[in-house]
């Protein structure tokens, strides 16, 4: 059924079938569609489930206000802790990757200086 659907070239956006139809189940959809916030007030179109994945904290999409204002203070504030937690990590990987492609260039000039002189 896939591959007659992909082979069709239309492009698939709604996961679900009736009698259970909404338009999408990916958030980022929903962020796209200027009105958005009018599929939860209409319970006909209003999605039961919906991919969420969090987002960047200091670059929130207008999708992303719709789910965080339904958190509480207490979570919003472990949602934040884990945010930043998250992105210290990420930072210090980075970094670390960083000194290892040095290492990797410093054992390379080294071996090149080392072979250049045999």
């Amino acid at each position: 059924m896939v591959l007659l659907v992909n082979l069709t070239g239309v492009t698939i956006s709604n996961l679900t079938m009736p009698p259970t139809f909404m338009e999408s189940t990916w958030a980022e959809d929903y962020d796209e569609i200027e009105n958005y916030e009018d599929y939860w007030r209409d319970e006909k179109r209003k999605p039961y489930l919906i991919h969420w994945a969090g987002c960047d904290m200091w670059l929130p999409r207008r999708i992303d206000q719709l789910f965080t204002q339904y958190f509480s203070a207490a979570e919003l504030a472990a949602w934040r802790e884990e945010v930043v937690a998250k992105q210290q990590r990420e930072l210090k990987a980075r970094r670390s990757f960083r000194q290892q492609l040095r290492n990797v260039a410093r054992g390379t000039r080294a071996f090149i200086k080392a072979y250049n002189e045999d």
